[in-house]
């Protein structure tokens, strides 16, 4: 029998090369209560981790999909949830990879379309049923987001709007002069901004600029409007420009913190200079394009992020290794 995928939601899962995280990941997604089809989309991985997730995933498929295959992918058989791998010729990124799954997703007719990182847990079974209801309160709701709790114990998210000055200021060319003052005067009430903004967000009185993109549902039809994720970034970003995109359009973004999911990324990770400059460079990307700024504040910004990632964001990694 095949599904009416109209009454569905489509899973989607980007792996590149963490087919058994990414395999961990499935098995905790496979917990939630609701009506569901989970995609894991290898986004070009190397040979050894493709095998290896074909391996793993691959057995429990129930249709294995070829990129050059996707336009004519058929929906899954039967009515429980079904896993499909669909395998991509190279690694895209992030954007790219998960539009492939989006785009099959929108084609077969699926409602909703949950992405989702490969480390994040499932802890509570009802989290898809509250945004989906979260969403079916609202006609102009396109995101739903629940509360991400860190293995720190920390909430992530959901944010505020990014500012250009903090190219300038928290991380750039004048971050030795900010730091002594935040310390001595900002850092109180900064604190308390924080804090006003997090309680605002879990009343519902505020909606967030952009929430992590860990877990996140998206109305299917919202996101054909918007044109779905901006594939002019390689990789970071992604939220705040959808939630800018979602906008545009006059659609809006859900925080739920009545539910929750556990992400296991590691907060404290190594400095990578490379990683920090895509990061740069998607960021940059988001405020020329979506925040209008000029080609001479982007070069500002550019040239005082890259002063920090030379010489203050090293120092600052050192001295955190130095006091572990």
């Amino acid at each position: 029998m095949t599904k009416d995928c109209s009454t569905r939601t489509a899973v989607v899962i980007l792996n590149w090369n963490k087919a058994q995280l990414t395999a961990e990941c499935v098995n905790s997604l496979s917990t939630m209560e609701g009506r569901y089809d989970i995609y894991v989309v290898d986004n070009g991985s190397e040979r050894s981790n493709r095998e290896d997730l074909l391996e793993i995933i691959g057995r429990r498929a129930s249709i294995v999909v070829q990129q050059r295959d996707i336009d004519e992918a058929p929906p899954p058989e039967g009515d429980q949830t079904s896993i499909v791998l669909v395998l991509l010729e190279k690694n895209y990124g992030y954007a790219r990879g998960n539009n492939f799954a989006l785009r099959l997703a929108q084609r077969l007719g699926y409602r909703y379309s949950l992405v989702s990182n490969n480390d994040i847990k499932v802890t509570e079974r009802h989290v898809l049923a509250e945004l989906i209801a979260s969403l079916e309160k609202d006609p102009k709701a396109a995101w739903a987001a629940p509360r991400i709790v860190g293995i720190d114990d920390r909430d992530q998210g959901p944010y505020g709007s990014f500012s250009a000055s903090d190219y300038l200021f928290y991380r750039g060319m004048f971050y030795p002069v900010y730091y002594p003052l935040y310390f001595c005067f900002l850092r109180r009430k900064e604190i308390a901004k924080a804090l006003r903004l997090a309680e605002q967000f879990r009343d519902g009185g505020l909606e967030p600029a952009w929430m992590p993109g860990c877990f996140m549902l998206l109305k299917n039809n919202a996101l054909v409007v918007a044109d779905n994720f901006d594939e002019s970034t390689f990789l970071y970003s992604e939220e705040e420009i959808l939630a800018a995109r979602l906008r545009k359009k006059d659609l809006h973004l859900s925080y739920v913190p009545s539910v929750s999911i556990l992400h296991e990324h590691d907060p404290k990770e190594r400095f990578d200079l490379r990683r920090e400059y895509r990061v740069m460079k998607s960021k940059l990307y988001f405020l020329k394009t979506y925040r209008r700024m000029t080609s001479f504040q982007i070069f500002v910004a550019m040239i005082s992020h890259a002063i920090w990632l030379v010489l203050y964001a090293p120092l600052i990694a050192r001295l955190g290794r130095t006091s572990q």
